[in-house]
């Protein structure tokens, strides 16, 4: 791998209770808002790479992944509400 590369975020399908939405495999993460919809968080997924978000690191993938809404920070269950954790994911470097 290239240290200079650059990370996508790759969907592998829902984690936990989400139902599964097989449109989701391998699709990358076009945008994300942890806060928006009262803490509940807007992830959207493209199948168009030129579109993914970039990270400059796996570290800053794995933040991102565990962001927590500051608008909604704890669930209904007292555990942190991470809404990108809803979903299994791969950090993928590009070129």
């Amino acid at each position: 791998m290239n240290p200079n590369s650059e990370f996508v975020v790759v969907c592998h399908g829902a984690a936990g209770d989400l139902p599964y939405r097989p449109e989701w495999d391998g699709t990358y993460l076009e945008s994300y808002d942890p806060d928006a919809h009262e803490g509940m968080g807007e992830i959207v997924w493209t199948s168009d790479i030129t579109k993914a978000m970039r990270f400059a690191s796996f570290v800053a993938v794995m933040a991102a992944w565990q962001t927590t809404s500051t608008v909604n920070p704890v669930r209904d269950d007292g555990r942190p509400n991470r809404p990108l954790t809803a979903f299994n994911i791969e950090p993928r470097p590009v070129d």
